[in-house]
């Protein structure tokens, strides 16, 4: 018996250390594997396609008045800066400003300028003005406000204290410094949009003269008519005491 105990014992000291060295050559768990740890931390990220970096909007047509200045810019905004005495740089208020300021105002496709205000032609083919021109009532527009009644406009105008608008199917129309005709004047008046007889298809507009899609010249005196001259093939139209193309 004595014999038989210590075979029993003899084998199962085998298996034991047959199983010790089994599980000492078997692979070792990721887990438990240092390496496989650090290379898994050490990996390169995964790329994440990122949109490019957003260019700030930049001036694409600058405009300028008597004491101020304004801007499009590629984001179809406006920027104005200077003298704003009459609320020319359209911010809701009259404080002058050397660094540009925004008015209220989105959609721009062009842009004009007077003596003392500024007029926006907008994406719906609406009229925005601000500053020293008025619309029959208020004399000062502190910050952006419609053209009453002005609606379908292909082109816009500024002359001295006065703004016009050629309509798309043609008509011309004219606010601020002008007579019962439409006609600019240097009266500091404050009328609203009023039709002008005599002119229609307006491509380029002074005090006294207008050339229209035709590049026919027209020409008047202070209360009188229009009138066609001989003139044609006008393509640039300017006035300081007569008109001249």
């Amino acid at each position: 018996m004595g014999r038989l105990a210590a075979g029993v014992v003899a084998v199962a000291v085998g298996a034991a250390l047959w199983s010790c060295a089994k599980h000492r050559d078997a692979p070792r768990s990721p887990l438990q594997d240092g390496a496989v740890v650090a290379i898994a931390i050490d990996a390169a990220p995964i790329a994440i396609d990122a949109p490019p970096p957003r260019e700030p909007p930049t001036a694409t047509k600058v405009v300028v008045g008597a004491h101020a200045a304004c801007a499009i810019l590629s984001d179809a905004t406006v920027r104005c800066w200077g003298g704003n005495f009459e609320g020319q740089l359209g911010d809701g208020s009259t404080r002058g400003s050397t660094v540009p300021m925004q008015p209220n105002v989105r959609g721009v496709e062009d842009l004009v300028m007077g003596d003392d205000f500024a007029c926006a032609l907008l994406d719906d083919s609406s009229v925005v003005c601000w500053g020293k021109l008025g619309y029959g009532k208020e004399h000062r527009l502190l910050a952006p406000a419609a053209a009453p009644g002005v609606r379908g406009i292909a082109r816009i105008f500024a002359v001295g204290g006065a703004a016009c608008a050629t309509a798309k199917a043609g008509a011309l129309v004219c606010w601020g410094d002008v007579d019962a005709r439409g006609h600019v004047t240097t009266s500091g008046n404050s009328h609203a949009p009023t039709p002008v007889p005599g002119l229609a298809h307006v491509r380029l507009l002074a005090a006294h003269a207008a050339v229209d899609d035709a590049r026919v010249l027209s020409t008047w005196t202070d209360g009188g008519a229009p009138v066609a001259t001989a003139i044609t093939n006008a393509v640039e139209l300017a006035e300081r005491d007569l008109p001249c193309v």
